[in-house]
């Protein structure tokens, strides 16, 4: 998880360690290594983003939104997650 954090908006990053908080309390373990990512389209609008992709191994059309944010290092897309979408995440079936 902390290689992953440079990917994510600070509020995403609060989010996600709630989460691990959570899954800790219960006991729960989710290290799992996603698959290959197949972009399949993306819709940007300004500074935000919706990217559509399958993962190998599941052919299900998944999305995650992504924001344009300013960084040392120039302008980059971060993952910006809400909560809805961490449950939808977890079980893309949703």
């Amino acid at each position: 998880m902390r290689q992953r954090r440079k990917y994510g908006t600070v509020e995403t990053i609060k989010l996600l360690e709630q989460f691990e908080k959570i899954e800790e309390l219960n006991d729960i373990k989710s290290e799992e290594t996603p698959g290959k990512i197949s972009i399949l389209s993306e819709d940007i609008r300004g500074v935000n983003a919706i990217v559509y992709f399958t993962e190998a191994g599941n052919n299900a059309e998944q999305k995650i939104s992504l924001k344009k944010v300013e960084t040392p290092d120039g302008k980059m897309w971060k993952v910006a997650l809400k909560k809805e979408e961490i449950k939808m995440i977890q079980n893309p079936g949703i």
